[in-house]
């Protein structure tokens, strides 16, 4: 994996340097945001989302521009600015609705049900995970449903309830073996760990990671977000 992101990485920092069409380095910056996010590099990722939210403003490109938005925001909340990372991701969800994009519409609904878990309001969580995920399984997108069961799976749990949340983790952790990501894979088992710790069985995680965590580490994977 680590020789993957090394490769993506390279390659994305030679087509920064190559790219002199607006357009295209704008599509490439946000592909390399994206990637230092992953490795978590938020500040060289804040820095590269704020060069292609100016790009796509300049190209007057309201799509690109609110995904732009939406991947500057994520980076702001992950940093621990929260309410200015919701703030944006809040513009690119409305010009995602405005446009009529259901996906990226989820994608923001995802974020935002994420700062208000750092925030620990669960409640408010929850209900914009079950809104995404409404709208991922009519889209039939597979990332976005693996993802919404996954942060709903983490919400219920707070709220205590752990055999709904070992439902939805399950739903989750097949999904992502079927898509082949073995970071969503590791992160359902991390989770499904701690379910199973505070239903007091502190076996069960483990055999569970050493029974279906191989097959999925050697399969290709993607970054859902």
């Amino acid at each position: 994996m680590r020789e993957h992101h090394s490769e993506s990485r390279t390659w994305l920092e030679s087509a920064l340097e190559r790219s002199g069409d607006a357009t295209a380095r704008a599509k490439v910056l946000v592909g390399a945001v994206r990637l230092a996010w992953f490795q978590g590099e938020l500040a060289r990722s804040h820095t590269l989302a704020k060069e292609s939210v100016a790009l796509y403003r300049a190209l007057s490109d309201d799509a690109g521009a609110a995904f732009a938005h939406l991947v500057l925001g994520r980076t702001e909340v992950s940093r621990g600015n929260r309410w200015r990372g919701k703030t944006l991701v809040g513009e690119s969800l409305a010009s995602f609705r405005q446009q009529g994009n259901m996906w990226g519409i989820s994608r923001a609904l995802i974020v935002l049900g994420a700062a208000a878990l750092f925030e620990n309001d669960v409640d408010r969580a929850r209900a914009t995970f079950q809104k995404s995920l409404s709208i991922c399984r009519d889209l039939e997108n597979a990332e976005g449903i693996a993802l919404s069961l996954l942060y709903l799976g983490y919400a219920t749990h707070m709220l205590g309830d752990e055999a709904s949340s070992s439902t939805l983790l399950e739903e989750s952790l097949a999904v992502f073996e079927d898509l082949g990501d073995s970071r969503g894979v590791a992160e359902v088992l991390l989770e499904q760990g701690r379910v199973a710790h505070a239903q007091g069985n502190d076996t069960r995680a483990p055999q569970h990671c050493a029974g279906r965590a191989s097959p999925s580490a050697a399969s290709s994977t993607t970054n859902p977000t």
